[in-house]
């Protein structure tokens, strides 16, 4: 009966030694599933994150590459705004020369007209075109052919004897000048419509 008893005694310990073993299995076994899931999502938000950030270094290139772009496209637009901007200023000088060149032209023809109408003998008709000639060899805005017109004049004037012969070259002469008042004042009217537009 003791044996017995003894028997009965070592099998329920064998029994609760089982059953903690396999609570403690079962235990390790789940946390051990637990930690592999958690390693799993780890990894697969690691990877999700390494993969938004490659995606916004891409981006992030790519805008520096377009602001790089904007920056170059702005630089050349500055420049070539200044570079308009000199070259409108310098038309403009230009414009201003001009007409201050044909406004002294139309003075000293109109004078040279008044000139010569008020006196028409033959040392006033060579003062005038003389003086005509050096105007128009220094000036920009009387053309070659209406410097050799003046100077045609001038030979004329110098070759003339007769009253009469100078009277008429003297008219000759108030006609070819307004003419040429005539071009200047339509020049500089035609110069400022091209400034203002």
């Amino acid at each position: 009966e003791t044996m017995q008893n003894l028997l009965q005694s070592v099998q329920e310990e064998h029994r609760a030694d089982e059953n903690n073993y396999k609570a403690s299995y079962q235990w390790c076994n789940s946390v051990f599933n637990n930690r592999k899931q958690s390693e799993q999502r780890y990894a697969s938000i690691t990877s999700e994150l390494q993969s938004k950030l490659n995606v916004q270094q891409a981006i992030s290139k790519q805008l520096k590459d377009e602001t790089d772009q904007l920056a170059q496209e702005i630089a050349e637009a500055r420049q070539a705004v200044a570079q308009g901007q000199s070259l409108r200023q310098n038309e403009h000088g230009d414009y201003l020369n001009e007409q201050k060149g044909f406004a002294g032209m139309v003075t000293v023809l109109n004078k040279a007209v008044n000139v010569l109408s008020s006196s028409s003998n033959r040392n006033t008709l060579m003062s005038v075109t003389r003086s005509l000639q050096q105007i128009a060899a220094q000036s920009t805005v009387v053309s070659d052919d209406q410097r050799d017109q003046l100077a045609m004049f001038a030979q004329r004037a110098a070759e003339q004897t007769d009253t009469d012969d100078t009277i008429q070259q003297s008219q000759a002469v108030i006609s070819v000048l307004k003419e040429l008042m005539s071009r200047f004042q339509g020049n500089m009217a035609n110069g400022s419509q091209q400034e203002r537009s």
